[in-house]
């Protein structure tokens, strides 16, 4: 029976099949073979299923791929299964724990806390008495954190000020007396009484290490 015409044969050749096997087909079946194909593709990748492979964890959660695997290797995510080839892939929930972790580190947690804080719910056999050991453990670590941000606001104003005064710094003209000169130079003086960092960096006539 001829093919209609809005319907045009195509050849297994075509799609790559060796020319000794090569028919007509419809391209329905074609397409059939082309999604068995992307199937086992997207199979071996874990894709289509909501898992992701170590790359795309370490991309969505801005991290490297070598840290993806420290984590798993101290066994703070864990992969769903191993895709053909060996390849470890993760579940969506594996990807929010590796935030969260990449998160706490940077907020200078110690791995091991951050361990047990991922641990606490789980030790515990009702909600209230597990709510209240995971409420004891963020109150101190909330507590640290807030005594970190001040420290961390107060060398921010510190290095803003220091900034401001080295770009005026870095147009002065006057080379003579340098560096002492620049203690009693009006742009340093105008700082009452200076920041920590321009004593430190801009007024110490002493090398690290005790030479001049």
């Amino acid at each position: 029976m001829p093919l209609a015409p809005s319907e045009p044969a195509v050849t297994l050749e075509a799609c790559g099949h060796h020319p000794s096997v090569a028919a007509s087909v419809l391209p329905g079946q074609i397409a059939r073979v082309s999604n068995t194909r992307a199937n086992r593709g997207r199979r071996r990748a874990g894709a289509g299923s909501g898992l992701l492979s170590t790359g795309q964890m370490a991309r969505r959660s801005k991290v490297t791929a070598r840290a993806v695997r420290f984590y798993e290797e101290a066994g703070l995510i864990t992969p769903s299964r191993r895709a053909p080839g060996g390849r470890r892939v993760f579940s969506e929930s594996e990807l929010h724990k590796l935030q969260l972790i990449s998160d706490l580190r940077t907020a200078g947690l110690p791995l091991e806390s951050i361990r047990v804080l991922l641990e606490t719910k789980l030790e515990h056999r009702s909600g209230p008495v597990a709510a209240r050991a995971v409420l004891g453990q963020l109150d101190a670590h909330t507590d640290s954190l807030r005594a970190r941000l001040d420290s961390l606001q107060r060398l921010l104003q510190d290095l803003e000020e220091t900034r401001r005064m080295l770009r005026q710094c870095a147009a002065c003209e006057g080379r003579r007396g340098y560096p002492a000169v620049c203690r009693s130079c009006a742009v340093v003086r105008s700082l009452d009484p200076p920041s920590l960092a321009v004593e430190v960096l801009w007024h110490q006539q002493t090398k690290v290490g005790g030479k001049r």
